[in-house]
């Protein structure tokens, strides 16, 4: 029996500061200082959180708001393994002190 091997394409930021925000009617788009290959639009600083994600929609875009009117950094978690495109989608953020 060969042993069960689980690879996570989850991927952290880092410390990053909410450059933009770009709300559109399927998506809450959002840009940062930091990059990633998987993000194809403005040099890879373009995310977002997608409406139909989560029920929690209304508290990640509202926290993300706030955190950008507050100036203060976050850092996200997306899967790097999703194709790149234009705003790829992230799983969750933190807003740090």
């Amino acid at each position: 029996m060969l042993p069960k091997v689980c690879i996570s394409a989850q991927v952290w930021s880092g410390e990053t500061t909410i450059t933009k925000l770009y709300p559109t009617s399927t998506d809450y788009i959002f840009n940062v200082s930091y990059s990633n290959s998987v993000s194809t639009c403005d040099g890879g600083t373009r995310f977002s959180i997608r409406k139909t994600y989560s029920d929690n929609y209304n508290a990640l875009v509202s926290s993300l708001i706030a955190a950008f009117i507050a100036g203060k950094k976050i850092t996200f978690v997306f899967d790097d393994s999703q194709a790149a495109n234009c705003f790829p989608y992230i799983d969750r953020f933190q807003i740090l002190p």
